[in-house]
């Protein structure tokens, strides 16, 4: 458990919705990574879906600074706007 003077929050559901936005942020990140490899057998196909992860991996990783991080008041509210674009913007590529 972190202590209070520590810059990620203290409640232990809060860290470990962190800690699973960070490793889906890391899992969506890499897979587009990955589909660059294939960009040249069917370029507008792999666009879309490297975009989706894309998106859907920035959402995650806005989710674990928002969920983490002790934030400056109203940051975690500025961070939901790009979070929930994002996230709607990718689920609606997938």
């Amino acid at each position: 458990m972190p202590a209070a003077g520590e810059p990620w929050v203290i409640s232990t559901t809060e860290l470990t919705t962190a800690a699973t936005d960070a490793l889906l942020a890391v899992e969506c990140l890499a897979v587009a990574l990955w589909l660059g490899r294939h960009a040249a057998r069917q370029p507008r196909r792999v666009r879309l879906w490297r975009w989706a992860f894309g998106l859907c991996g920035l959402a995650a990783g806005l989710g674990a600074a928002v969920h983490g991080l002790r934030l400056p008041p109203g940051w975690a509210d500025l961070l939901w706007h790009p979070l929930t674009f994002c996230m709607g913007s990718g689920m609606a590529l997938l």
